[in-house]
């Protein structure tokens, strides 16, 4: 008798193991969020994996901001080359930037662990 309930037991401690993991998979789902609007240029096609829109669109505009506050520099005025400051942490995220375009548009990382944002700007 010891040996069957003991067995169900770890049975019900898998499953809900297994439950658990696709719980906190679920929950950490990319999602796409609204960028916050500006006059000026800002952050676009803004997505978040592990946080909220609110959290992601306030990383975006810290980051999005120019040096020194922010991380964005700009390279050439003539051109409108961009850059980006190495190391850039903002909000307690940890922030890199690809250029595309000739450096003319950014795509833009920011990752905590479990979290990550990402914009183009």
């Amino acid at each position: 008798m010891k040996r069957i309930s003991g067995m169900v037991v770890m049975v019900l401690a898998l499953a809900g193991l297994a439950l658990g993991v696709a719980g906190a998979s679920g929950a950490s789902r990319t999602k796409q969020c609204a960028a916050s609007f500006t006059e000026s240029r800002s952050a676009a096609q803004l997505t978040v994996s592990g946080d909220t829109c609110a959290n992601a669109r306030h990383v975006a505009d810290k980051a999005g901001a120019v040096a020194p506050l922010g991380c964005i520099k700009l390279v050439d005025k003539k051109t409108g080359r961009l850059g980006f400051r190495k190391p850039c942490a903002q909000a307690g995220y940890r922030c890199t930037a690809v250029g595309v375009r000739k450096s003319l548009t950014l795509h833009v990382t920011c990752t905590r662990p479990g979290r990550v944002v990402r914009f183009t700007y």
